[in-house]
C-alpha cells in the first residue's frame, strides 16, 4: 500500500509540513531586531553568534548554514537581517535563496534609520508573507518527497524498549517508500566543526545531499559549492 502526507510544496519541488516565515539574523549585531520582528509577528527566528571578523574557512560555514536554513522546505519565504557592516554578503545569500524560487527581503539596520524602523520595516513584510503563505493550500505527496532528522535527545531506561524501535520502524517505512531520512547527533557535528572526527563516506554523501553541495566543498577542497576537484 502507497502511503502519503499532507504537506506544501516549493517552487523547486521539495515539500514541506511546516510553512514558516523565517527570519534569519546574518551577523550577532542584528539578533536583537531579528527577534523582535519574530516577537511581533509569530515568525520563527534563527539569531547567530558570528557573521562577523571570521577566518575564510568559519565565515563558508556559516554562510552555508544560513543559506541552508532558508532553503529547508518547511520554510516559505525568508527575511534577512543584517546591521548592514557585517561580512556576510547578504546579496549572494539571496540570490542562493532567491534562485529556489523562494520569497526573500533583506533589511539593513543602518540603511533603515535605526533598530525601530527596521523592525517595523521587517514587521510588514513578514505579514505579507505570512498572508501569502495562509493562501497557499496543503496537498497529498507521497513519502518519496519527505526528507526527515532524528536525533536521539536523551535516553532512559524505556528508550530501548519504546522510542527507538519506533523511530526505527517510522525509518524503515520511510525510506522503503523512497523517502529520506537523516541521522546524526549533534555531539558528531560539533565533533566535525572542531576537527576532531570525520564523517565517514557515507554520511559525506548523505550531508552533501542534504545541504544540496558537492563533497570537497565540505572537505573544504573548493570554495565552489558545486563542483569536486
Amino acid at each position: 500500500m502507497s502511503r502519503s502526507f499532507m504537506g506544501y510544496e516549493r517552487p523547486d519541488g521539495s515539500v514541506g509540513i511546516r510553512n514558516y516565515i523565517l527570519v534569519l539574523s546574518m551577523v550577532n549585531c542584528s539578533n536583537t531586531v531579528a527577534q523582535q520582528i519574530a516577537a511581533e509577528t509569530g515568525a520563527h527566528v534563527i539569531p547567530i553568534d558570528c557573521g562577523c571578523v571570521e577566518v575564510a574557512d568559519h565565515h563558508r560555514r556559516t554562510c552555508l548554514a544560513l543559506t541552508s536554513a532558508a532553503l529547508n522546505p518547511n520554510v516559505y519565504a525568508v527575511i534577512l537581517v543584517g546591521l548592514g557592516c557585517e561580512q556576510t554578503d547578504h546579496d549572494k545569500i539571496m540570490a542562493d535563496i532567491a534562485a529556489s524560487g523562494k520569497p526573500v527581503s533583506y533589511i539593513g539596520i543602518q540603511e533603515s534609520g535605526g533598530p525601530r524602523p527596521a523592525v517595523a520595516k521587517g514587521v510588514e513584510i513578514a505579514e505579507k508573507y505570512q498572508a501569502a503563505a495562509a493562501a497557499l493550500p496543503r496537498k497529498e505527496f507521497p513519502l518519496s518527497k519527505l526528507v526527515l532528522a532524528v536525533q536521539c535527545g536523551g535516553s532512559d531506561w524505556t528508550t530501548a524498549l519504546s522510542g527507538n524501535i519506533t523511530i526505527g520502524e517510522m525509518t524503515d517505512l520511510v525510506v522503503e517508500e523512497g523517502g529520506s531520512v537523516i541521522g546524526l547527533k549533534k555531539y558528531a557535528v560539533y565533533s566535525y566543526e572542531k576537527g576532531r572526527a570525520c564523517p565517514d563516506m557515507r554520511g559525506l554523501i548523505a550531508l552533501a545531499d542534504y545541504f544540496n553541495v558537492s563533497m570537497d566543498y565540505l572537505a573544504g577542497r573548493t570554495d565552489n559549492p558545486d563542483i569536486n576537484r
